[in-house]
């Protein structure tokens, strides 16, 4: 078995400017991971940094994707209804290996069980999480890389407990021998809480087994001063949220935020002084105008127009389903 000495890393990264400095960034989490977790998974989301306090989208004055440092915002990790079909539209007519599959999860707490469409069970014990979160100022989505633990336990270890959620899910898989891109529909509900039931749409990017063992070789002779190609690696395959390959242009749409209760109001609206933010106003609402006057620091579009409503919930804390 593959083993790292656990000695203090140290990595000749490249200038600290611009996107050099993100890209060090990723190159640096991923590689204080890697001695740490034997049984990593490594994924990327969409979704939204915002703010504590507001719970509206992180606005700050700066045009390039910056990381975030942890503790001063939550992640919503979900995506509206149109851009979830659309990018499914898109990613179907690309070179990758597709595949569909519905299963249920049963969660108590980092424990979960997930039952398949075949009747079979597994079972997985997630570990500690470490997160990178960044902040992609020029398009409507945010990006988390998420690198946990997970070892294989036996589903049976469940047996007379009662889980504190169940999650139904139908997975959309899109695969390469490096990534694997899943786009998710989730139900999901609360049981030891009394808890209406909530939907979701949920899109991830996850490195392979073979990726990741990859990784672990070169990061191996990169730590031993002998030629290897883990920049290389992660450079190729690094996520963006404003990747063309990863979003289609008609993914981009404007939205405005309607009420819970359905009623008419411009919470959310620069032109009207509501309060902008996702979830400002309660659930998003797509409007059909053109997406030239998307404004990349609040999750609307001003103007009037309807559409339909896709729910999304309200965060109280920070998101990151294990999905």
């Amino acid at each position: 078995m593959y083993r790292l000495k656990k000695e203090p890393v140290k990595i000749p990264f490249g200038p600290e400017s611009g996107d050099g400095l993100l890209q060090n960034q990723v190159f640096r989490f991923i590689s204080e991971q890697l001695p740490k977790k034997q049984h990593i998974e490594i994924e990327a989301r969409l979704g939204l940094a915002l703010s504590q306090e507001s719970q509206s989208r992180l606005n700050f004055p700066i045009s390039v994707d910056a990381t975030l440092e942890p503790g001063q915002h939550v992640f919503r990790s979900q995506v509206t209804e149109s851009l979830f079909v659309a990018l499914k539209e898109h990613l179907s007519r690309q070179p990758m290996q597709a595949s569909m599959g519905q299963t249920t999860d049963e969660i108590y707490g980092h424990f979960r069980v997930t039952t398949n469409a075949d009747g079979s069970k597994t079972a997985i014990m997630k570990g500690e999480k470490e997160h990178l979160d960044i902040y992609c100022p020029k398009s409507c989505l945010d990006l988390r890389i998420t690198a946990a633990s997970e070892d294989p336990v036996n589903p049976q270890e469940a047996a007379g407990r009662q889980p504190e959620m169940v999650r139904q899910k139908t997975r959309f898989a899109f695969t390469t021998p490096d990534y694997e891109i899943d786009l998710t529909q989730v139900k999901s509900q609360g049981l030891r809480v009394q808890q209406a039931e909530q939907h979701a749409y949920e899109v991830e990017m996850e490195c392979t087994k073979h990726f990741v063992d990859g990784l672990r070789r070169e990061f191996g002779l990169l730590r031993h001063n002998q030629p290897n190609c883990f920049f290389d690696r992660v450079q190729a395959k690094a996520p963006s949220a404003q990747g063309a390959d990863f979003l289609p242009a008609s993914a981009h749409r404007r939205t405005r935020f309607a009420p819970l209760d359905g009623t008419s109001n411009t919470a959310g609206d620069p032109g009207a002084g509501g309060p902008a933010g996702p979830l400002a106003g309660g659930v998003p609402q797509e409007d059909q105008e053109s997406e030239t006057s998307y404004d990349p620091h609040t999750p609307t579009w001003g103007g009037e127009g309807g559409g339909e409503v896709v729910e999304m919930g309200r965060p109280a804390q920070d998101e990151d389903d294990d999905a």
